[in-house]
């Protein structure tokens, strides 16, 4: 992959992420909504998995050189600590994306939302291990 080609669909993104804020930020002045503190903080899930990196890289830093078996204890040991991270991972986005649909009040169409979150979040993972089997890009 290009740098050029990387460089193009960030500006893309972005744009689109421009849009849709400056959509979303029309709509709540002219529907004059608030937000309560506190259901925010639901979205505050990210500490827990900052928290286990930390602990991660911890453990990598205290691997004692000496003996072999010591090194490779530690490896497992972390390694098993990345599947952890990894699972929380997903739990994360399962967490926030139900937590958004709820707040978002949607009512019968919440369902749907909530389908195409999870095939979403399925099909990227897919096309993750894909391109990592296949070493290309995708």
């Amino acid at each position: 992959m290009k740098i050029s080609s990387f460089v193009i669909g960030f500006l893309v993104v972005a744009l689109f992420a421009v849009v849709f804020a400056f959509y979303i930020t029309s709509i709540n002045e002219s529907m004059g909504s608030t937000y309560n503190e506190t259901e925010l903080d639901a979205y505050n899930k990210i500490d827990e998995l900052n928290s286990l990196a930390s602990d991660l890289n911890t453990s990598l830093t205290n691997i004692e050189q000496g003996n072999a078996i010591d090194v490779v204890g530690g490896l497992l040991a972390s390694g098993f600590t990345v599947i952890k991270t990894t699972w929380a991972s997903f739990g994360l986005y399962t967490d926030i994306s139900a937590e958004a649909i709820d707040n978002a009040n949607l009512g019968e169409s919440a369902i749907t939302f909530k389908s195409v979150a999870l095939i979403l979040g399925i099909l990227l993972f897919i096309f993750a291990v894909v391109s990592i089997l296949v070493g290309n890009d995708v």
